[in-house]
């Protein structure tokens, strides 16, 4: 019962874990497409460029 009990907990934990890491990418994404969209509006202000 125990050992039942242990495998299951192991098992939410594996399954928290893949979800924690698949909303860690998608919010990786969302700032990556903001860090672009902030650069190309600076870029476009003429406030800046790249070398």
């Amino acid at each position: 019962m125990k050992q039942d009990t242990e495998q299951a907990l192991l098992l939410q934990a594996g399954e928290a874990y893949k979800e924690i890491d698949r909303q860690a990418e998608e919010a990786q994404r969302e700032l990556q497409r903001q860090a672009d969209e902030a650069q190309e509006l600076i870029e476009r202000a003429g406030l800046w460029k790249p070398e």
